[in-house]
């Protein structure tokens, strides 16, 4: 038995060199592996990122032409011909100074309108105001297009009085 353990014992000895170099090897070849997987996912890191890019400037491109679409509907709705009178009035009125916060625009107060065609007039600018608030409306578009017409209407004092008596009216329902 002594003799097969000797033998034994050397036949491991002999190859012992080589399983050494078999695990060496497979150690380098498993890092080589492993680079070149590391490698391969750096680049599908980078294609991912180009494409998450494109798909965000896609996006910003979509907002961006739904934010025109939602401002030139409001500003076609504003040169309608309905609103053509009241926005002359809020305006100073053809006859009147330009840029006169003093013309009546209620009938109540001596102008030609009434509350519902002022609502309507002003349901625009709550519309322009909400588009703004949640960011659907680009800032610089709102401003641009339809500032002049908000500040003449928020100055005038006639319509200034009435939103401010509404607002009143409806606090208590808003409790």
């Amino acid at each position: 038995m002594a003799g097969q353990y000797d033998r034994l014992k050397k036949l491991l000895e002999t190859i012992k060199p080589c399983v050494d170099f078999l695990q060496a090897a497979s150690v380098i070849v498993g890092l080589i592996f492993t680079a070149r997987s590391l490698n391969y996912l750096g680049n599908q890191t980078k294609i991912l990122g180009d494409q998450t890019k494109i798909q965000s400037d896609a996006l910003v491109a979509t907002q961006q032409a739904e934010s025109a679409h939602f401002a030139l509907e409001i500003a076609h709705d504003l040169d309608d011909s309905r609103y053509e009178a009241i926005t002359i009035a809020i305006q100073g009125g053809r006859d009147e100074k330009p840029h006169n916060s003093k013309v009546k625009i209620l009938k109540k107060s001596g102008g030609a309108f009434t509350p519902h065609q002022v609502d309507q007039y002003l349901g625009n600018y709550d519309s322009i105001a909400v588009l703004y608030s949640y960011d659907l409306m680009d800032k610089n578009m709102a401003y641009d297009m339809f500032s002049y017409g908000a500040e003449k209407t928020y100055c005038n004092k006639d319509i200034w009085n009435y939103v401010v008596s509404e607002r009143n009216a409806s606090k208590g329902l808003d409790e």
